[in-house]
């Protein structure tokens, strides 16, 4: 199991992997076709990397090829037999170290902008007991194929040197023999979310059942928590540690009750004006924008100025979709870890994202019956045909009742899964309309 072999399938040459062995074929003999050849010039793939697929393609409606094509693209396949590059761990210099102590098995949440701390310990910990450490983060360059290529014959050797593996989430297909610590910094962010092709799978996610496959331990690092993780905590599947750090000052201005006081001067509040000249006046600067303008924050390099104020926040609780409360909330928790101070002007000043109240979008999010208390699928119908589109489009919701699905987190979840993913199969052959029906797992 696990050997790279060349078929044949519709007239087209493939490399495929051989999953099992024996089994009882669900076609007629006659129609199965002998391989090709064996291809000893490629590594064979592990028993781990074939149930992490199996897992990706259960979990998230898709095949596990459709898992083998992204783990191993046909440019990484030619040359993965090349001598790998050594690259070593950076170092952390002078830099304060911080370790912690696993009381069980669970995936630890580390909450707070000190966490880096904590990361540079465990990493030298488990880089001294000869392990390897694999770190994600959405900040972290994007490797080109033939580095990641040299990292896949690197990390595959048990008796190669321990290192850190730094990227982002494509890194979790790695060939791992001896995977000690798996961190995912800001678990939290979208981008740890693959949008298209499939697998369309979270990143953070995958990284917990990765590590669960090797028995490594797990941190998940966010200044502020994704609601699945912090209902993961409530529910005892992970533990918690918050660091003892103290975010920058935040200030709400209630620009409602100053219009009714005749405070403001156009957009800006005569409180925010006065900060300003405060701080201006004692040689420093202060970055007004729009809630708009926030884009990525890490290009703004907010340590430059004493004070950032925004502008018209309720703005950003206002956009649709039912995860604007939680995204607003990360955002204000994230701008606080990279200013010096806070201030937010808003007409809603009483919203509970500005006490930072995770524990009421839950109870919002259960009394409605959404995630992270139930499992979110969405169907999309893609036709470069409109009229065959439409059509198709009302007897797929015709068949399903909707198009936006959400199924109670309970022991019956991966049966109804499978019964989605049946119905699909079926619509496509009673249609012969394959390919155009993408279904999309926990969709952020």
């Amino acid at each position: 199991m696990g050997a790279r072999v060349r078929v044949r399938l519709a007239g087209r040459t493939y490399t495929a992997v051989v999953s099992g062995v024996g089994g009882t074929p669900d076609i007629p003999e006659d129609r199965i076709q002998e391989i090709l050849s064996v291809e000893t010039a490629l590594e064979p793939i592990t028993p781990e990397e074939i149930r992490l697929w199996r897992f990706i393609a259960d979990y998230y409606l898709c095949t596990v090829g459709e898992v083998y094509k992204a783990a191993y693209p046909a440019m990484k396949q030619t040359a993965e037999g090349k001598k790998p590059r050594r690259k070593a761990a950076p170092e952390s210099g002078n830099l304060i170290t911080q370790t912690i102590r696993f009381e069980d098995d669970r995936p630890l949440l580390l909450l707070g902008t000190g966490r880096e701390a904590i990361y540079r310990g465990m990493i030298r910990k488990t880089l001294a007991e000869g392990k390897d450490v694999l770190m994600l983060s959405p900040g972290a360059p994007t490797l080109s194929y033939p580095q990641i290529r040299d990292l896949a014959g690197a990390v595959r050797r048990r008796d190669s040197e321990p290192r850190l593996v730094y990227g982002r989430r494509p890194l979790l297909f790695l060939p791992f023999a001896k995977l000690g610590l798996v961190i995912v910094d800001e678990e939290q962010d979208v981008t740890y979310k693959q949008e298209s092709p499939a697998p369309r799978y979270n990143g953070r996610d995958v990284a917990v059942y990765l590590a669960s496959l090797h028995k490594a331990s797990v941190i998940l690092g966010s200044a502020c928590p994704s609601l699945e993780s912090l209902l993961n905590v409530r529910s005892g599947k992970y533990s918690l540690l918050r660091c003892a750090d103290a975010p920058a000052p935040m200030e709400v201005i209630d620009t409602t009750a100053e219009r009714r006081k005749r405070g403001m001067e156009g957009d800006l509040s005569r409180k925010l004006l006065a900060a300003k000249e405060e701080i201006e006046s004692a040689g420093g600067k202060m970055l007004v924008l729009e809630s708009w303008e926030l884009g990525n924050t890490s290009k703004l390099k907010l340590d430059k100025y004493d004070a950032l104020a925004v502008l018209h926040f309720e703005v950003l609780l206002a956009r649709p979709g039912f995860r604007s409360d939680e995204k607003a909330m990360q955002l204000i928790a994230k701008l606080r870890s990279a200013c010096r101070r806070l201030i937010l002007q808003t007409a809603d000043a009483s919203h509970p994202v500005f006490s930072g109240n995770a524990d009421a979008l839950l109870e919002e999010r259960q009394a409605f019956r959404l995630p992270p208390f139930t499992r979110e699928i969405h169907l999309r119908v893609e036709d470069t045909n409109e009229a065959r589109l439409a059509k198709m489009t009302r007897e797929l919701e015709h068949r399903f009742g909707a198009l936006r699905l959400y199924l109670p987190k309970d022991r019956g979840l991966a049966a109804a899964k499978k019964e989605i993913a049946r119905k699909i199969r079926a619509f496509e052959e009673e249609f012969r309309y394959t390919g155009h029906i993408i279904p999309d797992v926990d969709p952020l």
